[in-house]
C-alpha cells in the first residue's frame, strides 16, 4: 500500500473560540497542529499557566509512582488488571473537583514529614557510629569539649596508626606527655593524650609525624548531649529518640498506604492535566491577534468529512480551508495499510518512516519477513507456545498501541514457525517425517540453496520496486536502462551460468550496457562510460547482499542442534533413579524455554536485519516524521 493521503488546513476563528475548538479537535484526534508563521501578528502569551500545568503534572506522576509501590499490587496482578476508563463527559467534572487536588497535598504533606523523619533517622545512625569508638570514655562528654585546653596543660583526643603504638611509647619514655587507650578500632587506636602547654608544637609535630587524627565532636552532638553525660549514655538517648522517629514514620506510612484507595482518582487526574497541557501548548503553536487565531495543520485525507462534520456548528463563525500539499512542502506521515499487514508496520517504524509522496515498504517486507522468521527458527513446537503466549496476552492484558501491535507479530511469527517447523525443522527437535520437506541437518546444502534463492528473489523484487518509484518521479531512462538493466542482468548471468544458453548471454549484456551507458550523470561521453562501467562493479555488492541470506541456514541448524541436545540431556536423566524424572523435566522444560529465546530473538533481529540492509538499500528511504493528532493521551487511563 501507500502512504496514507493529507490534506493541509487552515483555520482562522475568533480568539473566543480557541478552547471549545481545541478541546473539540483533541477528543476526536484528526488534526496534526503545525507552528504558524511567525510573522503573524499575535499578542503575547504569559507561559504561566503552562509551567503551573507542568509543575502539576509532575506532581501527580511523583505522588502516583510512590503510592503504586504502597498499593502492595503484584506486578503480574497489575498487567491483568484493566486500565481505569474515564467518560469524555466526566473530563470537566473531574477537572474542577478540587477533590483530588486535596489528596495530593496531603499525600505531599505526608511525605515531607516523612523525608524529614527519615532524614532525622539517618543523622542519628551517623552520630551514633561516630560515638561508638568513645563508648568506653569515662569521661564526660562535655568536659572533653571545656577542658581542651588550661593554663598549663592541654588534652588532646584522637585516633593514631596501630602500627605508630610502638614509636608513640619510645616518645613516652622521653617528651612530657601522657598518652592513655580509649578504644580499639580495625587499624587504628582512639587516645586521649595530654601535655604540657609549653610543650605544645613539640608535642603536636611528633604525634602529626606518626599519623595522629584529632577527633572532635560535631556540632550535632555538641548541642544534643547533656551535663555530664558519657559517650555511652548519649548513644542510648540517640537510639531512643531513633525509636520514637521509627513509629512516627510508622503512623505516617499508614497513612500514605491508607492514600492508595484514591490511587485512581490521582490517575484520571494526571492524565487530565497532562491533556489540558497539551492544549495549551497547541495553542502556543497557533498564530493570534487580539481577536483572532489562525491553525495551520494536517488531517487525513479520509477524515476530511469527518473534520467538516465537526466543525459544522462554527460554520457561520469560522474560516476553514482544505487543500492538497504544495511540492515544496513535507506533510507528516500515517501509514495506510489492510489490517492483515498491520502489524508489520512495527518493523517499518524501527527502521524510519518513508519520505512524503514515497513508497511503504510494509506489504513488501511483511511475507518476506514472515518467511525468513519461519526458517530461521524452525521450530514447530516453539512457535505453537508463542502463538498461544501472545493470544493469551492479547485477550487478557487488553492492551493498546504498540504492545498490542507487537502481540500481533508475535503470533503471525508463532504461526510462521508452525508452518515452516513442520515442513524443514521439528517439533521440540523431534522432526514430524510424514510431513517433512527438507531436513537441514541431513541436507544442509539444499536448505542453503532455499535461502539463497529466497534473497535473490527478495533482492531483485527490492530493484522492482525502485523501477517503479523511477518512473513515478518520471526519470524513464534511469529506471529502465539502469533499474531495468539491473533486472535484467541478475538473472540472466545466473540463467546463462546454469545452461550455458547464448540468450542468457545476450540478455545479460544487453542489461550491462544499460547500465554502462545510463548510470553515471557525467555528460562527457568518455566519463559517462568509465563511470557506468564502474557502477557495473556493484555487481560485487548485489552477490554480497544475497549471500548474507546464508545467515538463515546457520540460525535455522543452531536451533535445531541445541533442541536436540537438550532432548539428549533429558532422556539421559531420566534414567537416574528416584529423582531423574525430576531432573529430566527441569532440563527439557529450562532448556526449550532458553532455546526458544535465543532462536526466536536470533530470528527476529536477523530477518529484520536483512529487511533493513539488503532489501531497503534497493528502494526505500527513509525520514518521514510521524502524524501526530493533537489527541487525548491516556498514560494511566483509558478515555471512552
Amino acid at each position: 500500500m501507500a502512504v496514507a493521503e493529507m490534506l493541509k488546513v487552515e483555520l482562522i476563528a475568533p480568539a473566543r473560540l480557541k478552547s471549545p475548538l481545541l478541546k473539540k479537535f483533541q477528543q476526536a484526534a484528526l488534526i496534526q497542529i503545525e507552528e504558524s508563521a511567525r510573522e503573524l501578528p499575535h499578542e503575547e502569551m504569559s507561559i504561566n499557566e503552562i509551567d503551573k500545568l507542568h509543575t502539576l503534572e509532575e506532581r501527580l506522576h511523583q505522588a502516583i509512582a510512590y503510592l503504586k509501590v504502597w498499593s502492595g499490587q503484584s506486578s503480574f496482578k497489575k498487567l491483568l488488571t484493566p486500565r481505569p476508563t474515564l467518560n469524555k463527559n466526566e473530563i470537566e467534572t473531574l477537572r474542577h473537583d478540587s477533590t483530588w487536588l486535596k489528596i495530593l497535598q496531603t499525600f505531599e504533606a505526608l511525605k515531607r514529614k516523612r523525608d524529614e523523619i527519615s532524614a532525622r533517622i539517618r543523622q542519628l545512625e551517623r552520630e551514633k557510629a561516630l560515638l561508638q569508638p568513645l563508648a568506653s570514655l569515662a569521661l564526660p562528654l562535655d568536659r572533653v569539649e571545656k577542658f581542651k585546653e588550661t593554663d598549663f596543660i592541654c588534652f588532646s583526643l584522637g585516633t593514631l596508626p596501630l602500627a605508630s603504638l610502638e614509636a608513640l611509647e619510645e616518645h613516652l619514655r622521653h617528651e612530657p606527655f601522657w598518652a592513655g587507650e580509649v578504644a580499639l578500632m580495625a587499624k587504628r587506636i582512639v587516645m586521649g593524650v595530654i601535655y604540657l602547654k609549653e610543650k605544645e608544637y613539640d608535642v603536636r609535630e611528633v604525634l602529626e609525624r606518626l599519623g595522629w587524627e584529632p577527633y572532635s565532636l560535631s556540632e550535632f552532638v555538641v548541642s544534643f548531649l547533656k551535663k555530664g553525660e558519657t559517650a555511652a549514655q548519649v548513644m542510648e538517648r540517640l537510639d531512643q529518640e531513633r525509636e520514637n522517629l521509627a513509629r512516627a514514620g510508622a503512623e505516617i506510612d499508614q497513612e500514605i498506604k491508607n492514600l492508595t484507595g484514591h490511587l485512581e482518582q490521582l490517575m484520571k487526574a494526571a492524565d487530565i492535566i497532562t491533556n489540558e497541557l497539551r492544549r495549551q501548548e497547541a495553542f502556543q503553536r497557533l498564530g493570534r491577534t487580539q481577536k483572532t487565531i489562525y491553525l495551520k495543520g494536517w488531517v487525513l485525507a479520509e477524515n476530511k468529512e469527518k473534520l467538516i462534520s465537526l466543525l459544522q456548528p462554527y460554520q457561520q463563525k469560522i474560516y476553514l480551508n482544505l487543500s492538497q500539499p504544495s511540492p515544496e512542502e513535507t506533510p507528516p506521515i500515517a501509514l495506510d495499510n489492510p489490517p492483515l499487514f498491520r502489524p508489520f508496520e512495527l518493523i517499518t517504524r524501527l527502521y524510519g518512516l518513508p519520505q512524503p509522496r514515497s513508497l511503504d515498504p510494509t506489504v513488501y517486507l511483511s511475507p518476506f519477513f514472515f518467511v525468513f522468521v519461519g526458517l530461521a527458527v524452525s521450530e514447530a513446537g516453539y512457535g505453537l507456545i508463542v502463538s498461544l503466549a501472545s493470544l493469551a496476552a492479547l485477550y487478557f492484558l487488553k492492551s493498546k498501541g504498540g504492545l498490542r501491535t507487537f502481540l500481533k507479530l508475535l503470533v503471525y511469527l508463532g504461526g510462521a514457525n508452525i508452518l515452516f517447523g513442520s515442513l524443514v525443522g521439528g517439533w521440540f527437535g523431534y522432526p514430524w517425517r510424514k510431513v517433512l520437506l527438507l531436513d537441514p541437518l541431513r541436507d544442509p546444502l539444499s536448505f542453503l540453496l532455499l535461502a539463497l534463492v529466497l534473497g535473490f528473489l527478495q533482492v531483485w523484487f527490492g530493484t522492482l520496486l525502485n523501477l517503479l518509484q523511477e518512473i513515478k518521479k518520471k526519470n524513464y531512462s534511469r529506471a529502465i536502462f539502469v533499474d531495468g538493466g539491473w533486472l535484467l542482468l541478475l538473472p540472466s548471468l545466473i540463467g546463462a551460468g546454469l545452461t550455458g544458453h547464448r540468450l542468457g548471454w545476450l540478455l545479460a549484456g544487453l542489461g550491462a550496457l544499460g547500465i554502462i551507458f545510463f548510470s553515471s550523470p557525467a555528460r562527457n561521453p568518455v566519463a559517462r562510460f568509465f563511470g557506468g562501467l564502474y557502477n557495473l562493479y556493484d555487481i560485487s555488492r548485489y552477490l554480497a547482499d544475497v549471500l548474507s541470506y546464508s545467515r538463515l541456514l546457520a540460525l535455522g541448524l543452531a536451533t535445531s542442534v541445541i533442541a536436540m541436545v537438550v532432548n539428549t540431556l533429558a532422556r539421559t536423566a531420566w534414567g537416574i533413579p528416584w529423582l531423574g524424572w525430576l531432573i529430566a523435566g527441569f532440563i527439557f522444560i529450562g532448556g526449550h524455554l532458553f532455546n526458544l529465546g535465543i532462536s526466536f530473538l536470533g530470528g527476529f533481529v536477523h530477518s529484520m536485519r536483512l529487511q533493513f540492509v539488503e532489501f531497503f538499500s534497493k528502494f526505500f528511504r527513509a525520514g518521514g516524521r510521524p502524524f501526530q493528532p493533537l489527541a487525548l493521551e491516556g498514560k494511566y487511563i483509558e478515555f471512552e
